[in-house]
């Protein structure tokens, strides 16, 4: 008769299992991942990505903060400097002539444009004056074939 023992050196192949886990499966089962499904693990990151947004918006308002009120300052610094210092090396006799050839000038502009003004409306403009003004114009450049 013939018994059938296990013999000792076998292995267990991979149809065949214990049936209790290993402790090295045991230890790869708790370093799996936490999350069950996707939702789980979207659901986390969203609320780990709040928290750090939140942590992190006072710096970012701060330093752009920084920025603005830095550029600002430049500008006007740089604007308003650049008026004084002008105004303190220009002689006040320049000033002087300066803005009295601005005003007159700007009077003269004034009185040339209503001049042109009135007597563009005593003539009026016809369709034939516009023809000969189209006909004085230099011909179109013909375009390169």
């Amino acid at each position: 008769m013939m018994t059938t023992e296990p013999e000792p050196n076998r292995q267990e192949t991979c149809c065949e299992s214990s049936p209790e886990p290993s402790a090295a499966e045991q230890h790869e089962t708790k370093e799996k991942r936490h999350f069950e499904s996707c939702g789980n693990a979207f659901h986390a990151g969203r609320e780990d990505a709040t928290a750090k947004a939140k942590q992190a918006a006072p710096q970012v308002k701060g330093v752009i903060a920084d920025a603005v009120y830095d550029v600002t300052y430049g500008l006007a610094y740089g604007a308003f400097f650049a008026g004084a210092f002008a105004k303190e090396f220009i002689p006040k006799s320049v000033v002087e002539v300066v803005s009295d050839g601005v005003s007159k000038g700007a009077a003269a502009g004034k009185a040339a444009a209503n001049q042109w003004c009135q007597s563009d409306k005593s003539t009026p403009v016809t369709p034939e004056d516009d023809a000969e003004r189209s006909a004085s114009r230099p011909a179109a450049l013909p375009s390169p074939a």
